[in-house]
């Protein structure tokens, strides 16, 4: 048994309370970043890391739409995986020129 079916929610149902979720946190970052509270390279890794899990949440989305509409939530959750990674990358190169800086 699956956790939607436990829950009693269908998958589109479940995916979509953790869209909502990530794009809080994706704000939380955004606000906290705003306020200076967190560092560039802090943002790009909660950054990166909430929009890879959001295009997995919209692929459990997609699952209640079919045609046009679930082509292009595949097409956005593709580019929000690609620019998660980006931003993963960048914080990975930063954080290797750091340490390279401290030897």
């Amino acid at each position: 048994m699956s956790i939607p079916e436990t829950l009693g929610l269908s998958s589109a149902a479940l995916g979509a309370v953790f869209v909502a979720a990530w794009i809080v946190a994706i704000g939380v970052a955004l606000y906290r970043y705003d306020r200076e509270r967190i560092t560039r390279r802090e943002l790009s890794l909660a950054g990166g890391g909430a929009l890879m899990w959001l295009a997995w949440s919209l692929l459990q989305v997609v699952t209640a739409f079919s045609g046009a509409v679930a082509t292009a939530i595949d097409l956005l959750s593709l580019g929000l995986f690609v620019t998660g990674v980006f931003l993963l990358v960048h914080w990975w190169r930063s954080r290797d020129a750091d340490e390279r800086e401290r030897l």
